[in-house]
């Protein structure tokens, strides 16, 4: 789970992100921008790092499917962050690669999930 991201940090989380999987193939990514405005230009930065993605938003006109190793997840809706930190196997809260300050890292540990 990577919540809360600001700009700059996701691309160094997806550029980060085929080593990641090479040392735990099995996992999945949640990545959700902090600013609900930034959500296109993630989604297109998405589209153009060649990895396997889809957007929380479309899942309503789709139909149930699980989440594949290697998927990337955007979260671009809102209210959902909190309870989805409660899935995480571990946990990145954004603001820590870029001179903002880092977020509240009590949204995950609330569940028990390291960050």
């Amino acid at each position: 789970m990577a919540g809360s991201t600001l700009e700059d940090e996701e691309e160094s989380l997806l550029d980060a992100w085929p080593s990641i999987l090479d040392a735990h193939p099995q996992l999945a990514m949640l990545l959700a921008p902090r600013h609900p405005e930034r959500f296109g230009a993630v989604a297109a930065l998405l589209a153009e790092s060649g990895l396997p993605w889809s957007r929380r938003s479309k899942w309503q006109s789709m139909p149930p499917k699980p989440l594949v190793p290697g998927e990337i997840v955007l979260l671009d809706t809102i209210g959902e962050l909190a309870s989805v930190y409660s899935l995480a196997a571990a946990a990145f809260v954004g603001g820590s690669l870029v001179l903002a300050g880092g977020h509240n890292p009590l949204e995950p540990a609330q569940f028990g999930v390291p960050s």
